[in-house]
């Protein structure tokens, strides 16, 4: 029960963050508004690392913290900076339901590199994300740039 609360305070975290940068960036450009999303979220990050970690929690064989390393490259900068220019360009609630279609990426990734497998329910959750982002891409909304 507590991971579902967790989750969706997440989701609750993710959309205010969209909207924030949104408003944000009306006065300043999209690289400038990563640069400090990531160094108050790395402040933020490593403050609770350090607070909540005990020894040896943060210690890693090579291939994980190659991994780690890898994921943290795209989802952080690379991922922030495409996001942020995204919100610019199309708007928060249209860039969200498009961004909203990384579990599909990350189902098709988990399958064929993870070794996992696919069920009736997480076939179904895909099929709706593909609906999802089809609906929202194929609106013809004029997006204004304020």
């Amino acid at each position: 029960m507590i991971g579902i609360l967790l989750a969706l305070l997440s989701v609750l975290g993710f959309a205010a963050s969209f909207i924030l940068a949104r408003v944000g960036m009306r006065s300043v450009p999209s690289s400038t508004a990563t640069l400090i999303s990531l160094l108050s979220g790395s402040l933020v990050l490593w403050t609770f690392a350090l607070l909540l970690s005990s020894e040896g929690d943060l210690q890693f064989e090579n291939r994980t913290m190659g991994l780690l390393l890898l994921s943290g490259l795209l989802n952080f900068p690379i991922g922030r900076v495409c996001n942020y220019v995204g919100v610019r360009l199309a708007g928060a609630s249209r860039s969200t339901t498009i961004i909203s279609a990384a579990p599909l990426a990350a189902m098709v990734l988990a399958v064929a590199f993870g070794g996992e497998s696919v069920n009736a329910l997480v076939l179904f959750g895909t099929v709706s994300i593909v609906a999802g982002v089809t609906l929202i891409v194929t609106q013809n909304v004029v997006v204004t740039e304020h």
